[in-house]
């Protein structure tokens, strides 16, 4: 039977001056959008992508809810949660460029406060003295989130370009959120690594049965390669997975933030994904038998 990744289950979060505890207390965005019917793992896939754009959603109307009514200090927990789940189904939304770059644009590519999305109320949200004109940018937000909800019930799964665009995430979260440069007003980084990393997971569940048929020992190759990323993950204080179990979340169960750990430690695990990465890579070659 397929697994996926149980979703990110962040329900509460406290900022402290020592922890950041995420715990239960260049085309048209419509240039990805397909007809074709799914089946098997790619019908799995599909139902993994709407219930986590659903939580996203979800996640948002309670982070603009707040935002809205002034409670600036209990948006970032939802603000967090629904970062994981977008994380977790980039390598679909990212297909729909100008709706992602709405709500994803990073930091140097506008001055902060023309940014809108994510990375506009993350500069508000943790700077008091620029939350005046958050709450347009927040409505715009939660009207795009829910867009892509309604996009990615039809968005083309086409294996080699959500594969392509797993790997490019991974590299990405390598070249930014490894070093701190992601979140760096909420540092809630690891939180977007390991979405990262289960949205790759969900990826490549769908093509497995393919690549192990091809290629068996690049599948087990891949899937040892995941169980080391969650584990480097796992030093960090969350348990990302353990043996396919419902993730943990009970109080304490947390990343902490991000300026917190050593160089050293995000060298580790950056090596992890880097050894993820590399057989990932050699995927699509051999979904397109080249």
């Amino acid at each position: 039977m397929v697994r996926f990744p149980v979703r990110i289950m962040l329900v509460g979060i406290a900022i402290g001056a020592l922890a950041f505890l995420a715990t239960s207390c260049g085309s048209s965005d419509d240039s990805q959008t397909g007809t074709e019917p799914v089946t098997g793992a790619d019908a799995l896939y599909r139902s993994y992508l709407e219930q986590t754009a659903e939580d996203l959603v979800g996640w948002s109307e309670r982070m603009v809810d707040r935002i809205r009514s002034g409670n600036f200090s209990n948006a970032e927990s939802p603000y967090a949660s629904a970062r994981a789940s977008y994380g977790q189904i980039e390598p679909v939304a990212e297909g729909f460029k100008a709706l992602d770059h709405r709500l994803d644009a990073s930091f140097g590519k506008a001055p902060p406060n023309q940014l809108g999305g994510f990375h506009g109320i993350e500069w508000a949200l943790w700077n008091e003295g620029h939350r005046a004109g958050l709450v347009p940018v927040a409505n715009r937000y939660l009207a795009d989130v829910k867009k892509l909800q309604l996009k990615v019930r039809t968005a083309d799964l086409d294996p080699l370009r959500i594969t392509n665009a797993a790997n490019k995430m991974l590299a990405d979260a390598s070249d930014s959120a490894l070093r701190g440069k992601e979140d760096p007003y909420s540092h809630i980084d690891l939180v977007d690594i390991s979405a990262n990393v289960e949205g790759a997971q969900a990826v490549f569940e769908t093509v497995k049965p393919l690549v192990a048929e091809k290629d068996p020992d690049l599948a087990r190759e891949i899937e040892d390669a995941f169980d080391g990323a969650y584990g480097g993950l796992r030093h960090f204080g969350y348990p990302a997975r353990d043996n396919d179990a419902p993730r943990p979340s009970a109080p304490g169960v947390a990343f902490v933030q991000y300026i917190e750990r050593t160089e050293g430690e995000f060298r580790q695990l950056g090596e992890r994904l880097d050894a993820l990465r590399k057989p990932l890579s050699e995927v699509p070659a051999v979904i397109t038998g080249q």
